[in-house]
């Protein structure tokens, strides 16, 4: 796991970002204030909130919090970027994009498969719990070592739904 989670290092700090980031230390739940009120498209500046940065699958690296905001970073790009809002949905949709990008970048599927349990699983576990993951770090490494034994890392010939109903089933049934 530790090559997988220096794969998706590299791809965040080489990537091109739409936007110049500023920091918030307050979240944002609401998608329509978000857009209005953090996201100014003129001057290519976006808002990223920077609270839960610890204790993410980043940690092990000495810029694990900066890793996890540059994370957020390209995750809220394809928010505003595809117009599309909070909802559980919207954010399958925005984590299938940013698959994509990261098949592109020829990446591991080790680390392909590390970054859709991480975004998968945090998300379908705030949707089963309406809580976010306090152990973010312990809980996906188990997901992730779980995904392993049942269904190997190759993700040769799997479209995203396939994958994402695989990780909904282990954080259900966690």
């Amino acid at each position: 796991m530790k090559q997988a989670i220096a794969d998706l290092k590299w791809f965040l700090i080489n990537r091109k970002y739409a936007f110049i980031v500023h920091l918030e230390d307050k979240p944002c739940d609401n998608y329509a204030i978000w857009v209005d009120k953090w996201v100014d498209n003129t001057n290519k500046t976006m808002k990223i909130f920077t609270g839960g940065s610890n204790h993410t699958i980043y940690d092990e690296d000495s810029m694990g919090a900066t890793l996890n905001i540059l994370a957020r970073a390209w995750h809220d790009e394809y928010h505003y970027l595809a117009d599309l809002d909070f909802s559980y949905r919207s954010e399958m949709k925005v984590q299938e994009l940013q698959w994509h990008e990261l098949k592109r970048a020829n990446l591991t599927d080790e680390a392909e498969l590390l970054f859709l349990i991480d975004m998968v699983g945090q998300t379908t576990y705030y949707q089963k719990t309406d809580k976010f993951l306090n152990r973010q770090r312990y809980t996906v490494d188990l997901w992730f070592s779980e995904y392993k034994s049942k269904y190997g890392t190759n993700l040769k010939g799997l479209n995203f739904e396939i994958i994402r109903q695989r990780i909904k089933d282990i954080v259900w049934n966690f």
